[in-house]
């Protein structure tokens, strides 16, 4: 048996796994950086977020970053209105989330520490969860019962 054509191949095969990674993470480049740059508007606040919406996304959350700019933040939208659950494994920063329902209200917020694998669980079913850096929304006021806009979504809101 000729190694040759085993080597050929082989190299073939190689270059096709290449091929395929270098795609996937081209198409991940390209829907990261369509989800960043949506602004929500909480009374006078604005926050630029990134938006997490498919199970991969809202899986892999803000793990692993370790920065967090003071108007950003990231949104999770869920499908239909449902109980969310969130922890901090591999997550660096010290966050805030406030749970919101599918009216765009915010029924709760909670502070999350860092690596923290205790689990936060939101009283009521709700469609979006919203982290930021810890303390963002006491710093300004922010708490249950205040509406959060999704120009994006809609007119009337979310």
């Amino acid at each position: 048996m000729s190694l040759r054509p085993f080597t050929l191949a082989l190299i073939l095969l190689l270059l096709a796994l290449c091929s395929c990674r270098g795609n996937k993470e081209k198409a991940e480049g390209k829907r990261a950086s369509r989800q960043w740059g949506r602004t929500l508007i909480i009374g006078d606040e604005t926050l630029t977020v990134e938006i997490a919406s498919t199970p991969e996304e809202r899986a892999r959350g803000l793990m692993y970053r370790d920065s967090l700019g003071p108007k950003e933040g990231m949104l999770f939208v869920f499908p239909r209105e449902e109980k969310a659950v969130f922890w901090m494994k591999n997550t660096p920063l010290p966050l805030s989330i406030a749970f919101i329902d599918e009216r765009g209200v915010i029924t709760e917020i909670q502070d999350m520490e860092p690596f923290d694998t205790t689990l936060h669980i939101s009283r009521k079913r709700v469609k979006y969860a919203l982290e930021v850096k810890q303390g963002w929304f006491r710093e300004r006021g922010i708490g249950p019962g205040q509406k959060v806009i999704l120009p994006w979504e809609n007119k009337d809101g979310p």
